[in-house]
């Protein structure tokens, strides 16, 4: 009698919870390309922000992507708040919710996602005389990192709003 019931019990647990556990998930993907919105083929980086939408940073615009459309940020030269007329190679999104962006040429900024206005925050000058690629990092501290291929680190003031040198924020392992 014991025994049947662990045999119950078990046959019960390979027919009804086993096989719920495999169920694979179903994935919906749309393409998209410049017939159906995206301002180019060529996209440089994507990320989400905390509202959900979707921004992508192509080789001649930011896009918004709302799950329907595309809104298409560009450089307008007499705007105040225009993106620079640069290519964005990075994007990303801090624990505040905004939205930074990293530009070639030594150039970086906050896209205020509800305003849709640039705000350039002025960087060290690079010693490297090539254009050199920049990658944010945040810190567990909240810090802001932007850290530059040229082996440079600079940290995002919040008081001055500007980036300042920080090669000894990251600490390195003695030998």
């Amino acid at each position: 009698c014991f025994m049947r019931r662990i045999v119950l019990i078990l046959l019960l647990f390979f027919i009804f919870i086993i096989p719920r556990a495999q169920q694979a998930r179903q994935y919906s993907f749309r393409h998209f390309n410049v017939m159906n919105g995206l301002a180019s083929n060529l996209v440089y980086d994507v990320t989400q922000d905390p509202d959900g939408y979707i921004w992508i940073a192509t080789v001649n615009a930011l896009q918004r992507y709302d799950g329907n459309s595309f809104i298409t940020f560009t450089y307008h030269k007499k705007q105040q708040g225009s993106l620079p007329n640069l290519v964005i190679n990075y994007m990303y999104t801090d624990r505040k919710g905004r939205l930074w962006l990293s530009f070639d040429h030594n150039h970086a900024g906050i896209f205020d996602t509800k305003k849709f206005t640039y705000q350039n925050i002025p960087l060290p000058k690079d010693t490297n005389l090539i254009f050199s690629g920049q990658h944010f990092f945040e810190t567990l501290k909240g810090e802001l990192l932007l850290i530059r291929h040229s082996r440079s680190v600079v940290k995002y003031d919040e008081a001055k709003q500007v980036f300042v040198e920080a090669d000894n924020a990251l600490p390195v392992p003695k030998n």
